[in-house]
C-alpha cells in the first residue's frame, strides 16, 4: 500500500496503461476464438461482444464481479499499534495479478486536516436521511442512516466514483452523552471513507483518460466502470451491557474484482467506550496469550480439512506465519455466543476464500471481563 502511495505519477500511470491493454487484448483474444469456435459463425459473435462489456458492478452475495481489496478501506488489511504486520509476498502477487489498485489507507479523523473535516462533517449532517428504526434492548434504539455521493464529470456525462454509506445512529432513552460517544466513534469511521473519496477520484481519472486513449487508437467506444465504495453495518450483539457492530466495506477500484473488508466496533453501553483488546481483559497481551493461539488451532484444523477433500479452498501455504496479524483492534466483535474474529481477505488466504471469520465460545473465553458476558 505505502509502495502504491509512494510510486512515481508516470510509472504508476505506465503501469496501469500496460494493464489496461493486457486486459482489452485478452477480451479480444477470447472473442476471437469464441467466434472461429461457433458452429453456425454467428452465435460466437454475440458471445465476444457480451466479453467485451465492462465488469459488472458489485452482487449483494459478495460474489464479485468487479477489483481491490479494501479494507475497505478498511477493510482488508488493519493493524494493531502493537504489532507491524508482516507483508505478504503471495498476497501481493494476486493483487498485482488482477490489475486492482490498493485502496487508500484510510486516514482517522484525528489525521485529516481540520477544514477537510468540518467539510465533511457538514456534508454528512446534510445528506444523511433516516431509512429505518429498530429497537435493540429496553432504552435504546438504532437508526439506520444513508447517505451517498457520486463524484462526475457532468460535461462529459462520466461517473468516476459513486459512494454509498449505511450506518447505525443510536438513540438512549435515559442517557444521551453515552449515545454522543458512540455516535461520534461510528461518524469518525464514516468521515475516514468519505476522505479516501478524492484520491479514488484521481485513480478514476487517471484510468478513464488511458481507456479514453485506447478506445481513440483503436477506433473503439470507450469502455468504462465507475469506481465504487460502498459500507453497510450488521449488529451482532446489543443489550445493556454492549453494543457490538460490524461495519461491512465494498471497494470496486479498477481491474478484475472488487474487494471487500470487515471493521469490528464494541461499545460498553454503560459509558459509551469503544472496547479495544487492552480493556476486554486484564490486558491486550493477556487477551493476545488465549486468544492467538484458538485462532491458530482453527485454522490448522480448516488447512487439514481441505487437504482430506472436505474444503473447496485452502489458506496460504505459509498462513501461519501472518496468523499473528490477524487479530487486531479493529478486526472482533461480540455475538450472543461468543466473540468472532475476521481475518480480511488476503490476509491469509487467497481471494476466491473471502474473509476467515474465526469463532471463539463464551466457554473458551475465560480473557474477557465479566462484565462483558451476556
Amino acid at each position: 500500500m505505502e509502495e502504491c502511495r509512494m510510486e512515481d505519477a508516470g510509472l504508476r500511470k505506465r503501469k496501469r496503461k500496460g494493464r489496461v491493454w493486457m486486459q482489452m487484448a485478452a477480451l479480444a483474444l477470447i472473442g476471437m476464438v469464441l467466434v472461429a469456435c461457433a458452429p453456425d459463425g454467428g452465435q460466437g459473435s454475440e458471445s465476444a461482444a457480451a466479453l467485451e462489456e465492462p465488469v459488472s458492478g458489485p452482487e449483494s452475495d459478495g460474489s464479485g464481479a468487479s477489483p481491490d481489496e479494501t479494507q475497505a478501506q478498511k477493510g482488508g488489511e488493519q493493524e494493531s499499534e502493537a504489532q507491524e504486520p508482516k507483508e505478504n509476498p503471495e498476497a501481493e502477487e494476486m493483487t498485482e495479478s488482477n490489475g486492482a489498485q490498493e485502496p487508500a489507507q484510510e486516514a482517522s479523523e484525528d489525521e485529516m486536516p481540520q477544514e477537510v473535516n468540518e467539510d465533511l462533517k457538514e456534508f454528512l449532517a446534510k445528506e444523511a436521511k433516516e431509512e429505518g428504526k429498530e429497537l435493540l434492548a429496553d432504552g435504546y434504539t438504532v437508526k439506520t442512516m444513508k447517505a451517498g455521493q457520486t463524484l462526475q464529470d457532468t460535461e462529459q456525462g462520466c461517473i468516476y466514483v459513486t459512494f454509498e454509506a449505511q450506518y447505525p445512529k443510536i438513540t438512549i432513552d435515559s442517557d444521551s452523552q453515552t449515545a454522543d460517544r458512540i455516535n461520534s466513534v461510528i461518524e469518525a469511521e464514516i468521515l475516514s471513507r468519505l476522505g479516501s473519496l478524492s484520491e479514488y477520484e484521481e485513480w478514476a481519472k487517471e484510468e478513464y483518460t488511458l481507456r479514453e486513449e485506447i478506445a481513440k487508437e483503436q477506433g473503439e467506444d470507450i469502455l468504462w466502470q465507475p469506481y465504487v465504495a460502498e459500507v453497510s453495518y450488521e449488529v451482532k450483539r446489543a443489550d445493556d451491557k454492549i453494543l457490538s457492530l460490524l461495519l461491512l466495506d465494498f471497494n470496486y477500484l479498477g481491474g478484475a474484482h472488487g474487494g471487500h473488508g470487515y471493521t469490528g466496533l464494541t461499545f460498553d453501553m454503560r459509558t459509551g467506550e469503544k472496547l479495544s483488546l487492552e480493556t476486554i481483559g486484564e490486558s491486550e497481551q493477556a487477551v493476545r496469550d488465549e486468544v492467538e493461539p484458538l485462532l491458530l488451532q482453527q485454522a490448522e484444523q480448516m488447512q487439514a480439512a481441505v487437504e482430506k477433500g472436505e474444503g473447496e479452498i485452502g489458506l496460504f501455504e505459509e498462513y501461519a506465519e501472518y496468523m499473528p496479524d490477524v487479530l487486531t483492534d479493529d478486526t472482533w466483535y461480540l455475538t450472543q455466543d461468543g466473540m468472532e474474529v475476521v481475518a480480511n481477505e488476503y490476509l491469509i488466504a487467497p481471494y476466491a476464500a473471502g474473509a476467515i471469520t474465526f469463532e471463539i465460545p463464551y466457554e473458551q473465553a475465560a480473557f474477557l471481563k465479566e462484565q462483558y458476558l451476556p
